[in-house]
């Protein structure tokens, strides 16, 4: 039976901010639907509405059957989110069980079918394993086929593929496919646009909280879509910056740096002032490893080295921040309070009480510093753009001004918009005496923001490129193919 789901005139605000203005759109059966749109576009907040998780203001959201039945379509909704909805203390098999938690009163068992989507998924080596100690890529595969699993009509999906590799990622794209095929309403929400063309029947834009532009047929290009949201390549940005600028000796330096969960043995990196280093590897390499365990957040031994002197990672003046943004904020606190939440005499009075005029004052600082839009420090972050929540994450760990800023991919899943201005964030954190470390998981990031990049194959660092001497995207993607395919 053909069904469509119709968004009418949906209206949402968050106080003096409009999410979603009169907002209609439909979604049919037996098609995937692409959404696209800058952050703060109101696209979360639409997945929010669909799924049930925050009520509409003003508007109907309905399924339409063929025989002209209507219902509603919040306990048919599974979403694949970008920010996991996992169960990280629980096994991977017992997170695919969850979804039958309510359906009998004895714990459920285990069937052919969690079986099946664990082979499907190449999860089942991991099915015991607490998924906490798995990978991000991991967690990310488990809450994908669990939403498989749901008795779901829709499915949303939200930038799905942020951190998988790209064969995961052909994976998931087969899975959306099947979906389609078995009539499911199947919702892709993405800023990656060469996927988005790739992968959907039809793309409609959402802006400033209201259907704007829609392309399919020969009118759905990257390019078509590109030019409607005016963005703006950063890329030859970025290496003319790169090659201007001039840094101090090595200050801090990383010497027999050795995981103890093996995922690298050691390992020696130096860090100048002033630079940005990425460091590029796929899930796996150890890549991720190395950023978490100079963040103290894994453990690691050998020696790091501050102007010579020995330091402890966790008493270093290091700042982190996690690839998973709900790691990186406090869900439960207002924008204001994340922004402050690591300071510490800063936001104090003299006699050592929290001050609410000194916090209010910094968090103002901080918003404009960091760009970050919102109407008001008092609502809640969650309610901001997941590009303005990231942007929360990283001024979190900026402002405090550290030596060395750590960060796992800090753009993931923001528009092209909101990339730059984290670009220019971490480009101006790094002058003078700090530096800026990233995990990077795009070439094309690596190109636009970074001076260095430390290339991580099997736990091994490989070798070394200077941005500054690629001629241009494709160089860098040669050269970091070169130095991972002679060490294969």
């Amino acid at each position: 039976m053909k069904q469509v789901l119709e968004v009418r005139d949906v209206s949402k605000r968050y106080g003096k901010t409009i999410a979603l203005s009169q907002l209609s759109l439909t979604a049919k059966s037996g098609e995937i639907l692409g959404i696209a749109g800058p952050n703060g576009a109101g696209k979360s907040t639409l997945i929010k509405i669909l799924s049930g998780d925050v009520e509409l203001d003003s508007g109907s959201i309905t399924i339409k059957d063929e025989d002209g039945s209507e219902s509603s379509p919040i306990s048919q909704v599974a979403v694949v989110h970008q920010e996991l909805q996992i169960y990280p203390n629980l096994s991977v098999i017992d997170n695919f069980l969850i979804v039958r938690e309510n359906q009998n009163l004895l714990r459920p068992k285990s069937s052919q079918k969690e079986s099946d989507m664990l082979e499907e998924m190449g999860l089942t080596k991991f099915k015991n394993r607490i998924l906490g100690e798995l990978p991000l890529a991991v967690a990310q595969r488990v809450e994908i086929g669990r939403a498989l699993l749901s008795n779901a009509l829709i499915f949303l999906f939200d930038e799905p593929n942020s951190a998988l590799t790209p064969e995961e990622s052909q994976d998931l794209f087969h899975a959306m496919h099947h979906l389609k095929d078995l009539g499911h309403i199947v919702l892709f929400i993405t800023h990656r646009l060469a996927e988005l063309v790739e992968h959907s029947d039809r793309v409609q834009l959402i802006i400033d909280g209201k259907a704007d532009a829609f392309f399919e047929g020969s009118a759905l290009t990257a390019e078509n879509i590109a030019t409607h949201l005016v963005m703006e390549e950063s890329r030859q940005r970025g290496s003319q910056q790169s090659k201007e600028r001039i840094f101090e000796n090595d200050f801090i330096n990383v010497a027999n740096w050795t995981h103890h969960g093996n995922a690298f043995n050691s390992l020696d990196l130096e860090i100048r002032s002033g630079e940005i280093i990425a460091i590029v590897g796929v899930e796996g390499s150890g890549g991720r490893e190395l950023i978490r365990s100079l963040a103290g957040v894994e453990k690691a031994s050998g020696s790091i080295l501050i102007d010579n002197a020995l330091v402890d990672p966790k008493n270093s003046g290091f700042a982190f921040v996690s690839a998973n943004r709900e790691s990186s904020i406090f869900a439960n606190l207002t924008l204001g309070e994340n922004l402050v939440i690591r300071h510490g005499s800063s936001i104090s009075n003299k006699i050592g009480w929290l001050s609410n005029k000194n916090s209010k004052v910094l968090a103002s600082e901080s918003k404009a510093q960091y760009t970050i839009k919102s109407d008001s420090l008092e609502l809640n972050v969650k309610s901001l753009s997941g590009g303005n929540q990231q942007k929360v994450a990283i001024a979190s760990a900026l402002s405090t001004m550290p030596v060395l800023a750590l960060l796992e991919e800090p753009t993931r899943g923001v528009d092209m918009s909101s990339k730059a201005d984290i670009y220019a964030l971490l480009k101006n954190h790094a002058k003078g005496k700090s530096a800026v470390v990233i995990l990077c998981t795009e070439e094309s990031e690596v190109y636009d923001v970074a001076d260095r990049a430390c290339v991580m194959h099997l736990g091994e660092l490989v070798g070394e490129i200077d941005i500054s001497a690629c001629t241009d995207l494709e160089d860098l993607a040669r050269k970091i193919s070169k130095l991972t395919h002679k060490e294969s």
